[in-house]
Protein backbone atom coordinates (compact mmCIF):
# COMPACT_ATOMS: atom_id res chain seq x y z
CA UNK A 1 0.00 0.00 0.00
CA UNK A 2 3.03 1.95 -1.00
CA UNK A 3 1.07 5.59 -1.21
CA UNK A 4 3.98 8.27 -1.96
CA UNK A 5 7.49 7.10 -3.52
CA UNK A 6 9.57 6.62 -0.09
CA UNK A 7 7.41 3.86 0.92
CA UNK A 8 7.29 2.68 -2.43
CA UNK A 9 11.37 1.95 -2.14
CA UNK A 10 11.27 0.65 1.00
CA UNK A 11 8.78 -1.90 -0.23
CA UNK A 12 10.61 -2.36 -3.30
CA UNK A 13 13.80 -2.82 -0.80
CA UNK A 14 12.04 -5.69 1.31
CA UNK A 15 11.30 -7.42 -2.25
CA UNK A 16 15.22 -7.29 -3.16
CA UNK A 17 15.80 -9.20 -0.28
CA UNK A 18 13.17 -12.18 -1.03
CA UNK A 19 13.67 -11.85 -4.61
CA UNK A 20 15.85 -9.50 -6.63
CA UNK A 21 14.71 -11.12 -10.22
CA UNK A 22 11.41 -10.02 -9.45
CA UNK A 23 12.09 -6.46 -8.37
CA UNK A 24 14.31 -6.15 -11.56
CA UNK A 25 11.17 -7.54 -13.53
CA UNK A 26 8.89 -4.99 -11.83
CA UNK A 27 11.29 -2.35 -12.59
CA UNK A 28 12.02 -3.44 -16.26
CA UNK A 29 11.54 0.20 -18.53
CA UNK A 30 8.96 -1.70 -20.42
CA UNK A 31 6.09 -2.08 -17.54
CA UNK A 32 6.46 1.39 -16.63
CA UNK A 33 5.56 2.54 -13.05
CA UNK A 34 2.75 4.40 -13.91
CA UNK A 35 0.78 1.47 -14.98
CA UNK A 36 0.72 -0.46 -11.81
CA UNK A 37 2.19 1.62 -8.63
CA UNK A 38 -0.03 3.32 -6.65
CA UNK A 39 1.98 6.44 -6.09
CA UNK A 40 2.00 7.08 -9.92
CA UNK A 41 -2.01 7.06 -10.48
CA UNK A 42 -3.13 10.31 -11.76
CA UNK A 43 -5.32 12.39 -9.12
CA UNK A 44 -7.66 13.46 -11.23
CA UNK A 45 -9.45 9.94 -11.20
CA UNK A 46 -9.62 9.37 -7.63
CA UNK A 47 -9.59 5.93 -7.24
CA UNK A 48 -7.08 3.97 -6.18
CA UNK A 49 -8.01 0.42 -7.43
CA UNK A 50 -5.29 -0.78 -10.08
CA UNK A 51 -7.28 -3.66 -12.10
CA UNK A 52 -7.14 -4.95 -15.87
CA UNK A 53 -10.49 -7.29 -15.68
CA UNK A 54 -13.05 -5.02 -16.73
CA UNK A 55 -13.24 -7.09 -19.93
CA UNK A 56 -13.73 -10.65 -17.88
CA UNK A 57 -16.68 -8.66 -15.34
CA UNK A 58 -18.45 -7.90 -18.70
CA UNK A 59 -18.57 -11.03 -19.90
CA UNK A 60 -19.33 -12.56 -16.61
CA UNK A 61 -22.21 -10.11 -16.78
CA UNK A 62 -23.32 -11.10 -20.04
CA UNK A 63 -23.90 -14.53 -19.51
CA UNK A 64 -26.07 -16.16 -22.02
CA UNK A 65 -26.47 -13.53 -24.05
CA UNK A 66 -23.07 -13.90 -25.53
CA UNK A 67 -24.46 -16.93 -27.13
CA UNK A 68 -27.19 -14.96 -29.08
CA UNK A 69 -26.97 -13.00 -32.33
CA UNK A 70 -25.63 -9.26 -32.48
CA UNK A 71 -29.08 -8.04 -32.79
CA UNK A 72 -30.71 -9.57 -30.29
CA UNK A 73 -27.40 -9.43 -27.75
CA UNK A 74 -27.48 -5.80 -28.09
CA UNK A 75 -31.45 -5.73 -27.00
CA UNK A 76 -30.91 -7.69 -24.25
CA UNK A 77 -27.96 -5.95 -22.96
CA UNK A 78 -30.03 -2.65 -23.63
CA UNK A 79 -32.82 -4.14 -21.51
CA UNK A 80 -30.72 -4.89 -19.03
CA UNK A 81 -28.89 -1.73 -18.21
CA UNK A 82 -32.35 0.18 -18.87
CA UNK A 83 -33.05 -1.94 -15.33
CA UNK A 84 -29.69 -1.67 -13.79
CA UNK A 85 -29.82 2.13 -14.11
CA UNK A 86 -33.22 3.13 -12.86
CA UNK A 87 -32.87 0.62 -9.88
CA UNK A 88 -29.50 2.83 -9.22
CA UNK A 89 -31.31 5.75 -9.53
CA UNK A 90 -34.09 4.86 -7.49
CA UNK A 91 -31.82 3.30 -4.98
CA UNK A 92 -29.09 6.68 -4.67
CA UNK A 93 -32.35 8.95 -3.95
CA UNK A 94 -32.83 6.85 -0.67
CA UNK A 95 -29.42 7.64 0.27
CA UNK A 96 -29.57 9.81 3.66
CA UNK A 97 -25.89 10.82 4.31
CA UNK A 98 -23.54 13.08 2.01
CA UNK A 99 -21.80 10.20 0.87
CA UNK A 100 -22.62 6.79 -0.29
CA UNK A 101 -23.00 4.05 2.13
CA UNK A 102 -19.91 2.15 1.02
CA UNK A 103 -17.74 5.12 1.25
CA UNK A 104 -19.45 5.77 4.54
CA UNK A 105 -18.09 2.26 5.82
CA UNK A 106 -14.46 2.90 4.60
CA UNK A 107 -14.41 6.28 6.33
CA UNK A 108 -15.69 4.50 9.51
CA UNK A 109 -12.61 1.98 9.72
CA UNK A 110 -9.99 4.53 8.70
CA UNK A 111 -11.87 6.69 11.79
CA UNK A 112 -11.11 3.65 14.21
CA UNK A 113 -7.61 3.26 12.87
CA UNK A 114 -7.07 6.97 13.22
CA UNK A 115 -7.37 6.55 16.99
CA UNK A 116 -3.93 4.94 17.31
CA UNK A 117 -2.30 8.11 15.94
CA UNK A 118 -0.52 11.05 18.25
CA UNK A 119 -1.33 14.15 17.17
CA UNK A 120 0.02 17.87 18.00
CA UNK A 121 -1.91 20.43 16.78
CA UNK A 122 0.39 23.74 15.14
CA UNK A 123 -2.58 25.92 14.38
CA UNK A 124 -4.54 27.26 11.11
CA UNK A 125 -5.44 23.34 10.69
CA UNK A 126 -1.84 22.14 10.49
CA UNK A 127 -0.86 18.67 12.23
CA UNK A 128 1.88 16.83 12.75
CA UNK A 129 0.59 13.52 13.25
CA UNK A 130 2.73 10.64 14.64
CA UNK A 131 2.07 6.77 13.32
CA UNK A 132 4.22 4.36 14.81
CA UNK A 133 7.90 5.37 14.12
CA UNK A 134 6.53 7.65 11.16
CA UNK A 135 5.87 11.50 11.31
CA UNK A 136 3.56 12.90 8.83
CA UNK A 137 2.14 16.35 8.45
CA UNK A 138 -1.29 17.12 7.58
CA UNK A 139 -3.24 20.29 6.14
CA UNK A 140 -7.04 20.33 6.20
CA UNK A 141 -7.77 23.37 4.25
CA UNK A 142 -5.34 21.51 1.66
CA UNK A 143 -6.50 18.47 1.98
CA UNK A 144 -2.96 17.03 2.01
CA UNK A 145 -1.50 14.80 4.17
CA UNK A 146 2.42 13.24 3.96
CA UNK A 147 1.55 9.86 3.46
CA UNK A 148 0.04 10.89 -0.30
CA UNK A 149 -3.13 8.43 0.40
CA UNK A 150 -5.63 11.46 0.45
CA UNK A 151 -4.69 13.22 -2.98
CA UNK A 152 -4.84 10.00 -4.88
CA UNK A 153 -7.76 8.23 -3.27
CA UNK A 154 -9.61 11.14 -2.32
CA UNK A 155 -10.76 9.95 1.21
CA UNK A 156 -8.96 11.29 3.93
CA UNK A 157 -6.13 8.87 5.31
CA UNK A 158 -6.30 7.67 9.19
CA UNK A 159 -3.41 10.73 9.81
CA UNK A 160 -6.64 12.95 8.21
CA UNK A 161 -9.35 11.41 10.42
CA UNK A 162 -7.28 11.96 13.24
CA UNK A 163 -7.15 15.59 12.76
CA UNK A 164 -10.72 15.83 11.66
CA UNK A 165 -11.66 14.32 15.15
CA UNK A 166 -9.99 16.25 17.30
CA UNK A 167 -11.56 19.62 15.04
CA UNK A 168 -14.66 17.93 16.17
CA UNK A 169 -16.08 18.44 12.81
CA UNK A 170 -17.66 16.04 9.54
CA UNK A 171 -15.74 13.26 7.66
CA UNK A 172 -17.91 13.34 4.85
CA UNK A 173 -17.04 17.20 4.46
CA UNK A 174 -13.72 16.25 3.76
CA UNK A 175 -14.59 13.32 1.00
CA UNK A 176 -14.12 14.16 -2.62
CA UNK A 177 -17.13 15.45 -4.33
CA UNK A 178 -16.77 11.90 -6.58
CA UNK A 179 -17.92 10.16 -3.85
CA UNK A 180 -21.18 12.09 -2.59
CA UNK A 181 -25.19 11.07 -3.51
CA UNK A 182 -25.42 13.80 -5.80
CA UNK A 183 -22.84 12.27 -7.93
CA UNK A 184 -24.08 9.10 -7.61
CA UNK A 185 -27.73 9.92 -8.64
CA UNK A 186 -26.57 12.16 -11.78
CA UNK A 187 -24.19 9.11 -13.11
CA UNK A 188 -27.89 7.01 -13.33
CA UNK A 189 -29.85 10.19 -13.97
CA UNK A 190 -29.88 9.30 -18.04
CA UNK A 191 -32.17 6.95 -18.91
CA UNK A 192 -32.00 4.41 -22.16
CA UNK A 193 -34.88 4.82 -24.02
CA UNK A 194 -36.51 1.52 -25.31
CA UNK A 195 -37.20 1.09 -28.62
CA UNK A 196 -39.97 -0.83 -30.51
CA UNK A 197 -39.84 -4.09 -32.36
CA UNK A 198 -38.43 -3.71 -36.28
CA UNK A 199 -41.16 -4.98 -38.55
CA UNK A 200 -40.29 -7.24 -40.68
CA UNK A 201 -42.81 -6.25 -43.35
CA UNK A 202 -41.34 -2.84 -43.51
CA UNK A 203 -37.93 -2.94 -43.78
CA UNK A 204 -37.86 -0.36 -46.83
CA UNK A 205 -35.24 -1.20 -49.74
CA UNK A 206 -33.18 -3.18 -47.88
CA UNK A 207 -33.50 -6.88 -48.17
CA UNK A 208 -32.31 -9.98 -46.12
CA UNK A 209 -28.75 -9.74 -45.04
CA UNK A 210 -27.34 -13.31 -46.48
CA UNK A 211 -24.00 -15.07 -44.71
CA UNK A 212 -20.92 -14.82 -46.57
CA UNK A 213 -20.50 -18.08 -49.14
CA UNK A 214 -18.51 -20.47 -47.87
CA UNK A 215 -15.60 -21.13 -49.30
CA UNK A 216 -13.52 -24.42 -49.07
CA UNK A 217 -9.82 -23.43 -47.57
CA UNK A 218 -6.60 -25.21 -49.52
CA UNK A 219 -4.84 -28.13 -47.57
CA UNK A 220 -6.85 -30.77 -45.92
CA UNK A 221 -8.97 -30.17 -43.07
CA UNK A 222 -7.61 -29.68 -39.59
CA UNK A 223 -8.97 -32.84 -37.15
CA UNK A 224 -7.22 -31.19 -34.14
CA UNK A 225 -6.84 -27.66 -32.97
CA UNK A 226 -3.40 -25.55 -33.15
CA UNK A 227 -1.92 -25.79 -29.38
CA UNK A 228 0.12 -23.33 -28.20
CA UNK A 229 4.17 -23.38 -27.85
CA UNK A 230 3.90 -24.63 -23.68
CA UNK A 231 1.10 -27.00 -24.22
CA UNK A 232 3.19 -29.22 -26.35
CA UNK A 233 1.90 -32.05 -28.55
CA UNK A 234 -1.12 -34.23 -27.70
CA UNK A 235 -3.61 -37.19 -29.03
CA UNK A 236 -2.09 -40.83 -29.81
CA UNK A 237 1.17 -39.31 -31.80
CA UNK A 238 2.98 -38.57 -28.27
CA UNK A 239 1.60 -42.21 -27.27
CA UNK A 240 3.33 -44.05 -30.35
CA UNK A 241 7.09 -42.13 -29.99
CA UNK A 242 8.23 -39.82 -27.50
CA UNK A 243 11.00 -38.36 -29.38
CA UNK A 244 10.82 -36.38 -32.41
CA UNK A 245 11.23 -37.74 -36.00
CA UNK A 246 14.82 -36.07 -37.86
CA UNK A 247 15.22 -36.21 -41.60
CA UNK A 248 18.52 -37.78 -42.27
CA UNK A 249 18.52 -35.50 -45.16
CA UNK A 250 17.99 -32.00 -44.42
CA UNK A 251 18.52 -32.56 -40.46
CA UNK A 252 15.63 -30.86 -39.90
CA UNK A 253 12.17 -32.36 -37.40
CA UNK A 254 9.06 -33.29 -38.52
CA UNK A 255 9.58 -35.59 -40.97
CA UNK A 256 11.91 -38.83 -42.49
CA UNK A 257 14.31 -38.73 -45.00
CA UNK A 258 11.97 -40.44 -47.51
CA UNK A 259 9.00 -37.89 -46.55
CA UNK A 260 11.36 -35.37 -47.61
CA UNK A 261 10.96 -32.15 -49.95
CA UNK A 262 14.63 -31.47 -50.96
CA UNK A 263 16.25 -32.88 -53.41
CA UNK A 264 16.98 -36.44 -53.82
CA UNK A 265 20.26 -37.93 -52.52
CA UNK A 266 21.89 -41.47 -53.83
CA UNK A 267 20.50 -43.26 -50.25
CA UNK A 268 16.89 -41.95 -50.38
CA UNK A 269 16.44 -43.26 -54.15
CA UNK A 270 18.17 -46.68 -53.06
CA UNK A 271 15.94 -46.35 -50.24
CA UNK A 272 12.86 -46.02 -52.71
CA UNK A 273 14.28 -48.77 -54.79
CA UNK A 274 14.43 -51.54 -52.14
CA UNK A 275 10.84 -50.51 -51.45
CA UNK A 276 9.78 -51.07 -54.70
CA UNK A 277 11.59 -54.21 -54.83
CA UNK A 278 9.88 -55.91 -51.16
CA UNK A 279 6.43 -54.57 -52.60
CA UNK A 280 6.94 -56.58 -55.82
CA UNK A 281 8.79 -59.66 -54.45
CA UNK A 282 6.23 -59.91 -51.56
CA UNK A 283 3.41 -59.02 -54.48
CA UNK A 284 4.63 -62.51 -56.41
CA UNK A 285 4.97 -64.73 -53.42
CA UNK A 286 1.56 -63.74 -52.91
CA UNK A 287 0.51 -64.66 -56.44
CA UNK A 288 2.32 -67.94 -56.18
CA UNK A 289 1.11 -69.13 -53.04
CA UNK A 290 -2.55 -68.66 -54.59
CA UNK A 291 -1.94 -70.59 -57.25
CA UNK A 292 -0.14 -73.57 -55.31
CA UNK A 293 -3.14 -73.57 -52.81
CA UNK A 294 -6.16 -73.47 -56.20
CA UNK A 295 -4.01 -76.36 -57.88
CA UNK A 296 -4.03 -78.36 -54.34
CA UNK A 297 -7.31 -77.86 -53.84
CA UNK A 298 -7.84 -79.19 -57.52
CA UNK A 299 -6.16 -82.31 -57.23
CA UNK A 300 -7.61 -83.24 -53.97
CA UNK A 301 -11.44 -82.96 -55.69
CA UNK A 302 -9.91 -85.01 -58.36
CA UNK A 303 -8.83 -87.98 -56.30
CA UNK A 304 -12.00 -87.65 -54.83
CA UNK A 305 -13.85 -88.08 -57.61
CA UNK A 306 -11.70 -91.15 -58.48
CA UNK A 307 -12.37 -92.94 -55.01
CA UNK A 308 -15.65 -92.35 -55.64
CA UNK A 309 -15.63 -94.18 -58.64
Amino acid sequence: MAYNEFLFNKAMDKLRKVSNEAANWLLDPERPKSMWARHTIDSECKSDHVTNNISESFNSWLGDDRKKTILSMIESMACRLMARFQTRFEKGCGFENIITPKIRKVLDTTMQDGRMCKLTYAGNDEFQVKDGYTTFVVNLRSRTCGCDYWRVSGLPCKHACACISYKRENVELFADNAYTTKVYCLCYKEIIHPMPELDIKNRGSYENIDPPALRRLPGRPRINRKRSVIEGRGGPQDARRSNTIRCGNCKEFGHNILGCQRDKTNKQKKLQVRRKKNSSGAYENTESHHGAASQDRSGNSQVAHENVQ
